[in-house]
């Protein structure tokens, strides 16, 4: 949102820190004051993790059922501009390549789509880009390998990709650089597969049913850490 020019709101906090937001929307929400001393008794007008007053004498100012909103206003303000100065540099050297007042011309949801690439996992685009070394497309393995795929939610293909290339999203249309790799990992189905994310190459069991495949490949993208998994 800053890189185009946007102000921050709350719902933008829940979506980089859903603890603090969440906190804040309990205190919100306590509806007397026996329930807010029952919950956040002893607070006080300061960041928690820094002790940093959110105004003068915030470290002597309790936080009461009363004047709970103005803590709720005052501790999202500060984070929302916790990291201002950062924002302000990165947007600094981001305006030496394009001009701000270009950037003004997108949508915040526009800029992050042209800098990060859809969050939409593309299947079919993601197939076009793919290259096998010891498979081909119709093998038992590479058949199941996009079953699994496409029963997988837009969340867990993104971890997919995560655990295949250290990056959480595909390139945009016409900017692909790189195809992922689909290798044959041995002759034992019962293994996990083997991520090198330098490469975007996965090394894959030769799987021979789909409860195989998307148990080992679930396991991966929940808890494989690329080629260290061997370890």
């Amino acid at each position: 949102k800053p890189l185009v020019g946007q102000q921050l709101i709350k719902d933008d906090l829940y979506d980089v820190d859903v603890e603090t937001s969440s906190m804040i929307e309990r205190i919100r929400k306590v509806n007397s004051d026996e329930d807010f001393n029952a919950t956040f008794s002893g607070m006080y007008f300061v960041v928690n993790e820094t002790k940093t007053p959110l105004l003068v004498g915030g470290e002597n100012r309790l936080v009461s059922y009363e004047n709970r909103l103005e803590y709720c206003k005052l501790i999202e303000t500060y984070h929302l501009n916790r990291y201002s100065q950062q924002t302000k540099a990165i947007c600094r050297g981001f305006s030496t390549i394009v001009p701000e007042r270009l950037m003004a011309l997108y949508t915040w949801e526009e800029a992050e789509m042209l800098t990060c690439g859809s969050p939409i996992i593309d299947l079919e685009d993601l197939k076009k880009h793919t290259t096998y070394g010891g498979f081909t497309q119709d093998d038992v393995a590479i058949k199941l390998f996009w079953e699994v795929l496409e029963s997988f939610t837009n969340d867990q293909r993104s971890r997919f990709i995560d655990f295949a290339w250290g990056r959480s999203r595909l390139p945009r249309p016409g900017t692909w650089n790189k195809s992922l790799g689909l290798t044959r990992l041995g002759t034992d189905p019962n293994t996990l597969p083997i991520a090198h994310t330098c490469f975007f190459n996965v090394e894959l069991p030769p799987y021979e049913t789909f409860e195989q495949a998307s148990k080992m490949l679930t396991i991966a993208v929940e808890f494989g850490t690329g080629a260290m998994m061997l370890a």
